[in-house]
């Protein structure tokens, strides 16, 4: 198993990036940091994601995301609690 730490911060900053780990280059724990730390290629291997907590640190890149998928024709899976879900 690869782990890639995309950001593991609250805050955003130059040289900090929001919450979000990437597994084997398909599965995002976190989307916080999501599309600012791949390329548009790496974010098309991406399957799905899990999402912790609807903190904004933890869900910020889910939309820019979601576009971009929309754009590109690939589908992701996302999961979390139904809280987050919401």
């Amino acid at each position: 198993m690869e782990l890639r730490i995309l950001g593991s911060h609250n805050m955003e900053r130059r040289d900090t990036r929001f919450q979000t780990h990437l597994i084997d280059g398909i599965l995002a724990l976190d989307a916080g940091g999501l599309t600012r730390s791949l390329t548009f290629e790496e974010q098309e291997n991406i399957q799905a994601i899990i999402l912790t907590h609807p903190h904004f640190d933890h869900i910020r890149d889910l939309l820019p995301f979601g576009l971009t998928m929309r754009d590109s024709g690939v589908t992701v899976d996302v999961y979390g609690i139904k809280d987050t879900l919401d």
